[in-house]
């Protein structure tokens, strides 16, 4: 049961990195699209619209010039919302800038209503010099509900964390066998450590203690 969880832990793991950097890979375009020079709103708008709809749980795409100003403000449902950082994570923004890479982030506490966000920023350089950032946020939930559904039919529940952050939890959890087979591991993502636990579901602790019998008969002859 241990290596099995050891081995599902892994999986997923690499299922989530794989699927943040994805998130991050997805702001490439916008950026190009301004390396050069500013591109027409319309255009701009248009892009940032079909990233959010291709990663359900972002809510908002920002563009910020290179002062920190708000250009263009594009949301999932077309109206304003309640952004972590106040649509301005400034401490994020400056690391994007020391790095000039994308980086991942999350706001102290609770954004509002409950919900929570994590976000990403990325700037965006013309040569050598910051011509402004990109700047997704992503409900936490909602994202994680879509980033791991692939991975829900191992047998294995989960929890992913954030530093001081309530934990996500996969919805149907059962902590039955978390005690006694939970195991941790850290998933560092783009400057953020998300902590992950696993653990066994029920039938998965039942049928290997199935073919135990079976294993010790066979090693026994």
């Amino acid at each position: 049961v241990q290596q099995a969880t050891k081995r599902a832990a892994e999986a997923i793991r690499i299922d989530l990195i794989n699927d943040l950097e994805w998130q991050i890979i997805g702001l490439d375009r916008l950026a190009m699209l301004w390396e050069a020079a500013d591109p027409a709103q319309p255009l701009w708008t248009k892009n940032a619209e079909l990233y959010i709809q291709h990663r359900p749980g972002c809510v908002a795409v920002e563009w910020l010039t290179s002062n920190g100003d708000k250009r263009v403000l594009v949301t999932a449902d077309g109206k304003e919302q309640a952004l972590a950082f106040g649509g301005f994570p400034k401490e994020l923004i400056a690391d994007v800038t020391r790095s000039k890479s994308a980086m991942v982030s999350a706001p102290p506490g609770e954004w509002s209503s409950g919900g929570r966000q994590w976000v990403i920023a990325y700037p965006v350089f013309a040569r050598s010099r910051a011509r402004g950032y990109i700047v997704a946020f992503f409900d936490l939930e909602k994202s994680l509900n879509y980033i791991l559904g692939d991975v829900r039919d191992l047998g294995f529940s989960f929890g992913v964390s954030l530093p001081d952050k309530p934990e996500y939890v996969l919805p149907g959890t059962n902590r039955k066998h978390e005690q006694d087979w939970g195991m941790e591991v850290d998933v560092l993502v783009r400057g953020m450590t998300w902590h992950l636990r696993v653990w066994p579901k029920a039938e998965v602790v039942n049928e290997i203690r199935s073919i135990l019998p079976e294993l010790i008969l066979a090693g026994g002859c």
